[in-house]
């Protein structure tokens, strides 16, 4: 029997696994909220999170809006561009590249490889790379890290928040 993610509904177990996951995750998104409202963090409760006496604290430390447009201007810089960085040095320091050889059946070998630096016959400095299977190829593909959507959602939002910091200054 093959078993699904979502919902089969020829399975009892499965549809109320389902359910109780669903409910017990609303109920922590809750008890967040909960917490939140009555720390002040939505303005309809006086607590340390109410937005005018967040303000006053922020004031207080000499933090300004020009600071918090800086903020979000960097994180939004810096969630553009860290997996660039991050690719740029998996590629300096050889990780992140897998076998090319082809095995019996016509299918790429895809396993991790490590870099070795042999000299040939006439002294020249060669690499080369082998697979744990044991595969030895002069050459190895590099697969660098992707952002996904969840990734550029972010992006988006803080560049809108940057925005709208950089409206009110």
């Amino acid at each position: 029997m093959i078993r699904q993610n979502s919902i089969n509904p020829t399975d009892h177990w499965d549809y109320i696994r389902y359910r109780l996951r669903g409910f017990g995750i609303s109920m922590i998104v809750l008890a967040g909220c909960l917490m939140l409202y009555y720390l002040g963090f939505f303005g309809t409760y006086e607590g340390p999170l109410n937005p005018q006496n967040l303000g006053h604290v922020l004031d207080n430390r000499g933090i300004s809006k020009s600071h918090i447009a800086y903020l979000f201007i960097g994180l939004f810089i810096l969630l553009l561009t860290w997996n660039w960085v991050f690719n740029i040095v998996s590629l300096l320091t050889d990780n992140r590249r897998y076998c090319l050889e082809v095995d019996e059946e016509n299918r790429c070998c895809g396993a991790k490889v490590s870099k070795d630096a042999i000299f040939n016959a006439s002294g020249e400095k060669v690499t080369r790379y082998k697979c744990r299977n044991g595969h030895i190829s002069a050459r190895a593909r590099f697969e660098p890290v992707r952002k996904g959507p969840w990734g550029y959602c972010l992006c988006l939002a803080l560049a809108l928040i940057s925005g709208m910091c950089i409206y009110w200054i």
